[in-house]
């Protein structure tokens, strides 16, 4: 549980800049609702939970998760918003 801070946000520097530009966004409205800030990473995840924030095609690391089975490709094809 994350009591008092909250989930790094990852995103991949290859994504598209308007993706990275959301992120920020993302940023402010949870330190809006929580009162904390959550850090912006595009390396290494240290935590065991982390949100991915990336586009099919443009992130490494959702790429990865696609290609081991741990995402489904087709649940978040050409979606706007999805999570799991």
């Amino acid at each position: 549980m994350f009591v008092g801070r909250a989930a790094p946000l990852w995103i991949s520097t290859k994504d598209f800049s308007g993706v990275q530009k959301v992120i920020g966004h993302l940023q402010k409205d949870i330190e809006r609702v929580t009162g904390v800030i959550p850090t912006i990473v595009n390396g290494d995840i240290q935590e065991k939970t982390a949100v991915i924030v990336g586009t099919t095609g443009h992130s490494p690391l959702i790429d990865k998760l696609i290609s081991e089975g741990k995402v489904n490709a087709r649940e978040i094809s050409a979606k706007w918003d999805c999570h799991g």
